[in-house]
């Protein structure tokens, strides 16, 4: 449907540009049985760019009573409901407070303001580093770092999270970042053995160990 791939687009430019209550407005103007479905998709999306909590989940919760699975939108709802309970069940100041700065910084990367984007999850890093959502926020810090190509930094960052519950991610990262940006694939291929070693049970394991063996033929060639 054109009409609905234009207001998609048109929301999506307002997004870009920070302009939170524009975008809803025009969602409000567009509110039709047959857009039904963008519309509460980026009702939600707005929402929560803005930081609103409880009227997010308030929105997930009531379109979650009415879903079906044969609905399109159905897994994506599912996955924000769970990152939405996971990251903020706790429901103390500072695991609130550290999710809103993750929020914020989603929505400078969407503004393609990443510089700031990194700021905002580096103060996550220093002020809530025992938060729930840090070790993920520090995730996305180092793959930002990686885009804006300091690599050292992105390196050392994805390094710091080996510990943590996002480890086999972060290792992976680790080995990329050898591999691809720093062009040394002995080391690329030591840590991407570390999934094979520690993380057998890794959903992502399989496919490493298939790139292991890649990288092997072609640095015996």
């Amino acid at each position: 449907n054109l009409k609905l791939k234009i207001i998609e687009q048109l929301i999506n430019v307002y997004i870009g540009q920070g302009k939170l209550s524009e975008a809803s407005d025009f969602l409000s103007e567009n509110e039709d049985p047959r857009n039904l479905g963008i519309v509460k998709q980026k009702k939600i999306l707005i929402t929560l760019l803005s930081t609103n909590i409880d009227s997010v989940k308030n929105l997930v919760d009531f379109e979650l009573e009415g879903i079906t699975p044969d609905d399109p939108y159905f897994n994506d709802l599912i996955e924000l409901n769970e990152f939405l309970t996971r990251y903020t069940k706790k429901n103390t100041s500072s695991e609130l407070k550290s999710f809103k700065h993750f929020i914020k910084a989603e929505f400078l990367i969407r503004q393609r303001k990443i510089t700031e984007a990194i700021s905002e999850l580096e103060f996550i890093s220093d002020k809530y580093s025992q938060t729930e959502i840090a070790p993920l926020s520090a995730f996305r810090q180092a793959l930002l770092l990686k885009k804006i190509q300091q690599f050292d930094a992105a390196l050392n960052m994805s390094m710091t999270l080996e510990k943590t519950w996002i480890a086999d991610r972060s290792i992976i990262l680790t080995g990329q970042i050898y591999e691809l940006n720093l062009k040394d694939k002995e080391k690329a291929i030591s840590k991407y053995m570390q999934i094979l070693n520690d993380y057998k049970s890794s959903i992502y394991a399989e496919p490493i160990r298939y790139h292991i063996r890649e990288l092997q033929n072609l640095t015996a060639k």
